[in-house]
């Protein structure tokens, strides 16, 4: 049998518990070991003297069942709830979470994973994750409420209500206060919980603030079933094993489900594929009219389909291709976007401003100094790589790498000028001159 010492509130009460551990340890049968999920039952609102934790085995029985699997929750027995704890199953709040805490990694899950429920109701938030040292506070929390069901077990004889995985907690027999409600119950809000703790730090944060609600509670009068979500949240940093994702909301696994019965099931989440995220390279992004930008595919997550928006009124899809070339015709600034999608959804990233593409150059009149060609010109795309060749030969084309020889390059300058003096003209008078750019 397992033990772990109760964290104890109340450094007065100190001998006093240790002196009940040492004689009551071996008659506690409620057990429990690290990363084991605890299902905790109380009541807030009512006279009850009593709290329920179930002891629902490991986590990862949960999170790793096949997809789409209902299991039912078999280490309690319905009429412990009611009426054995509680007059009925009315107003009646409920919470499962776990924790691993104090080693360095537990069956691949790091040390500080968190396991809570959150309810399913209308505009509920995930649970998020966050850096190692606010879990490990929550964590501690989730530990001394399961020592506690250890603790209160041993000063109880063994039957129907004090089991190896279930234990009703007498709470007026509980000089320490060690009681599930004591851990779970928001200071400020005896209806809801949270784990908050004046000795162990905050509770679970939703992303603007404030706290997430960890409980359920059952309506009155109880006529449909309620829901609650299973989140995994590894301490931010750390790659969860089911997403890969370091950072965000936590992993829902599934759900339990509290039938009006007094039963509960788990239900596996479907198989879910995070969407991916879009990023893309492109260039140039400086042009003149007629010339070509590639934009290279860099997203992340396995898109099935890119669909690019090039600015100027055209678009297009690719299913196998990530990657596209594209004219532009007119001059102008333009946005890029690239939306990604496969089956776990959409994301679209946008540049603004992300090519600018100018008329062709406007070149000045040549001048001559002495022997030496002089000529300039504007409206060019700032920034951009421009070559000069030089032929003797205008008739022959560009790609004509023997007639064509290239003499100079350089950038346009911010304002789109350039300035090129050349000095074949005092040697070869029928020489003749071409710029290109890029």
């Amino acid at each position: 049998m397992k033990y772990k010492m109760p964290r104890l509130r109340k450094s007065s009460l100190l001998f006093l518990a240790l002196l009940t551990v040492s004689t009551a340890v071996e008659a506690a049968p409620f057990t429990y070991n690290v990363g084991d999920l605890t299902l905790g039952f109380r009541m807030t609102n009512s006279t009850s003297t009593y709290d329920v934790v179930v002891n629902l085995g490991p986590a990862t029985n949960y999170v790793t069942l096949p997809y789409n699997t209902v299991t039912n929750i078999s280490t309690y027995v319905a009429s412990v709830i009611s009426p054995d704890a509680f007059a009925g199953l009315t107003n009646v709040s409920w919470s499962v979470e776990g924790e691993v805490n104090g080693g360095s990694i537990f069956n691949g899950w790091p040390n500080n994973t968190l396991w809570v429920t959150v309810p399913r109701v209308s505009g509920a938030t995930p649970a998020q994750r966050a850096k190692n040292s606010t879990q490990q506070a929550i964590g501690r929390t989730i530990d001394s409420l399961q020592n506690g069901a250890v603790h209160l077990s041993s000063t109880e004889s063994a039957g129907p209500d004090n089991t190896v995985s279930c234990v009703v907690e007498n709470l007026g027999n509980d000089a320490t206060k060690e009681d599930y409600g004591l851990w779970i119950e928001d200071p400020n809000n005896t209806q809801i919980g949270d784990l908050i703790s004046q000795y162990y730090g905050p509770g679970i944060l939703n992303p603007s603030g404030g706290y997430i609600n960890l409980e359920n509670i059952t309506p009155s009068p109880f006529t449909t079933a309620v829901v609650s979500d299973l989140y995994e949240l590894q301490p931010t940093g750390a790659p969860d094993p089911h997403t890969g994702q370091s950072s965000g909301s936590g992993y829902n696994a599934g759900y339990f489900t509290f039938n009006t019965s007094g039963t509960m099931t788990f239900t596996r989440a479907a198989m879910t594929v995070p969407a991916p995220t879009p990023a893309f390279t492109g260039g140039p992004t400086n042009i003149f009219v007629t010339q070509s930008v590639t934009l290279t595919d860099a997203s992340t997550g396995s898109p099935a389909s890119w669909t690019w928006n090039f600015g100027d009124g055209t678009s297009v899809t690719n299913l196998s291709n990530a990657s596209v070339m594209h004219t532009y015709d007119a001059a102008g600034t333009y946005a890029v976007s690239l939306t990604v999608t496969n089956s776990g959804g959409s994301n679209t990233s946008s540049q603004s401003s992300y090519v600018t593409v100018d008329s062709f150059p406007q070149l000045s009149n040549p001048t001559l100094n002495n022997t030496n060609l002089i000529f300039s010109g504007s409206s060019c795309p700032a920034g951009a790589q421009y070559r000069i060749f030089a032929s003797t030969n205008v008739a022959a084309p560009i790609t004509d790498t023997v007639h064509w020889k290239p003499i100079y390059t350089n950038w346009f300058l911010s304002d789109g000028s350039f300035n090129y003096t050349n000095h074949i003209v005092a040697t070869n008078p029928a020489v003749f001159l071409r710029l290109v750019s890029p």
